[in-house]
Formats: structure tokens, sequence, C-alpha cells
């Protein structure tokens, strides 16, 4: 019995199925907000906007954000976007737990840390408390004897940042 056959073309598609996390474009996000920001203002971190992307090919899911629950910062559930909800009051350093899950399946997520340092603009100039003083009694060019200073200055900044030089 002579053996039959015949032939076609067969399209085969690969589709990627829903197996990988989101991830975060940067691995951490440093964000320097000075202290007299308003509330209500937009804060990026160093590294640009909070952003995340799903991993699997085409699919493309929606990806929502979180962030831990404090009383300074808020971020937009849908773009990432982070507001200063609230003025700070003093120089401080804390970190944050970011989160971004797929819309679809928040069992697909990913975290990160968002470091915040706030930080104090100087406002005020130091102040030499009972000025005018003299240096008396050193000779010019004289490497045997250094001349000192005792005197006080001060400074009304939160954070006291206090140099000096010789010109």
């Amino acid at each position: 019995v002579p053996s039959l056959s015949s032939q076609t073309t067969v399209s085969i598609r690969l589709i990627d199925v829903d197996n990988l996390n989101p991830a975060f474009r940067s691995s951490s996000y440093n964000l320097n907000i000075s202290i007299d920001t308003p509330a209500s203002s937009v804060v990026i971190p160093n590294e640009g906007s909070v952003n995340a992307y799903d991993q699997d090919i085409g699919i493309n899911a929606t990806i929502l954000y979180s962030m831990t629950a404090n009383t300074y910062l808020i971020i937009s559930k849908t773009t990432g976007t982070i507001t200063l909800q609230r003025n700070f009051s003093f120089p401080t350093r804390f970190d944050l737990l970011l989160k971004a899950e797929q819309e679809d399946n928040a069992n697909r997520s990913v975290t990160t840390i968002l470091y915040v340092n706030v930080y104090e603009i100087n406002l005020y100039p130091p102040r030499f408390v009972n000025s005018p003083y003299s240096l008396i009694g050193y000779t010019i060019n004289s490497r045997e004897q250094t001349p000192s200073f005792n005197g006080t200055v001060t400074d009304s900044d939160i954070v006291r940042r206090i140099t000096f030089s010789v010109p």
C-alpha cells in the first residue's frame, strides 16, 4: 500500500507568560529635599522619577506604586510621582520602602529603598561675639611663632557649619 501525504504551512506564535516580576529602573533611589521645600511640591530623586516596568515581553501590565506609610511623602499609585504632603521642621534622614506591583496580579511585585535626606540651607551668616579681636605681639615672617585666636563665633542655623580662613 503506498503511503499518502500532504503538506501545509503551519504558523506557530510563541507568547510570553506572566512569569516575571516588575523591575524598577534604578536599584535604589536617593531623594534630597531642602527643609524649606513647600508642602504639595513634587520631589524627584537624583536618579529621576520613580519608574518600574513589566519584564514580561509583550504583556506590559499596568504597574501600581506604594510606599511605607509616613507623614511627609506620598506616592501616586498610578504614576510613581512623589509629593511632599507636609513641611519638614528640622533636617533628618530616613528610608522608605517603595513597592511596584502589577495591577492584574498583586503577587507580581518588587521593592526598593528610597533614601531620604532632608537638609537645611544656610540661612544665617556666622557672627563673631565681642568683636573686634586683635592679634598682638607676633613678628611678621617669624616661623617660630604661630598666632592663635581665642574668640567665640555663633551661627543661628540648625546645622552649624563654620570654617575659618585668614586672608
